[in-house]
């Protein structure tokens, strides 16, 4: 079963090293498997009371290829240089197999 990395961006204070940070996460994403669906797009609110924000879904093959990759030495070397560029949001969410 698909899984999915979902990343809101709640801030971002320096934008030169968040985009270091994006120019070197992408080749480990697809070394992992993942597949990004949405990078960094502005969500446009439909209902409800909350601030747009910047949003990127990564899918893996399942949660196992996620964690995989989330606690790679590579990724771990990516994410200390997005943790100074700004604050994001981030957890998983395994795909839907109902009907």
């Amino acid at each position: 079963m698909p899984a999915y990395l979902v990343v809101r961006t709640v801030s971002i204070t320096d934008p030169l090293q968040y985009e270091k940070y994006r120019r070197v996460a992408a080749p480990i994403v697809a070394r992992y498997g993942g597949k990004y669906l949405i990078r960094g797009s502005n969500e446009n609110v439909l209902e409800g009371a909350h601030e747009p924000q910047r949003m990127t879904i990564i899918e893996f093959e399942d949660e196992g290829q996620l964690l995989s990759f989330w606690n790679s030495p590579e990724y771990s070397e990516a994410r200390n240089i997005r943790l100074p560029a700004g604050t994001l949001h981030v957890g998983s969410v395994p795909g839907f197999t109902g009907n």
